[in-house]
């Protein structure tokens, strides 16, 4: 399938979850700008692990601007345009394969799955960190 489409899709996908999550139209449409984007750039990148750090780390420098912007936490944005990147088929197949006793294979998929994630919130929790760290530089240098 297209690369475009596929982001298309994510960005949709994006907007029906932020209203079923409550969300304002405002806030949805910014968070699903955020999930389309990502997506792209993980669609773009080679699936390996880069993928998930980047595309992970580009999606809290997005949350973080655009809280900036519109003058609400980053978490926000973030609840919503993290559903394209979970690998979601990664647990399925784990799961299938522990229904189907195949145990090996189930420690090797849900292992890689595990390793995907860990990276995703590690750069996740680099990406915010640095904007806290330059927020509190700035209060410092400004007082």
């Amino acid at each position: 399938m297209n690369v475009y489409l596929n982001a298309l899709l994510a960005y949709f996908a994006a907007v029906f979850v932020s209203f079923a999550r409550g969300a304002t139209i405002k806030t949805a449409l910014y968070a699903s700008f955020v999930s389309a984007i990502c997506y792209f750039i993980y669609l773009v990148i080679p699936h390996d692990k880069s993928a998930y750090f980047i595309s992970s780390a580009i999606l809290m420098l997005l949350c973080e601007m655009f809280a900036r912007i519109s003058k609400r936490p980053a978490i926000i944005f973030l609840v919503i345009g993290i559903y394209p990147l979970v690998p979601g088929s990664g647990l399925y197949k784990t799961f299938l394969e522990l229904f189907n006793k195949n145990y090996e294979k189930a420690l090797v998929i849900g292992g890689d799955t595990l390793v995907n994630l860990t990276i995703m919130a590690v750069s996740i929790a680099f990406v915010s960190t640095c904007f806290k760290i330059s927020k509190n530089f700035k209060k410092m240098h400004n007082a």
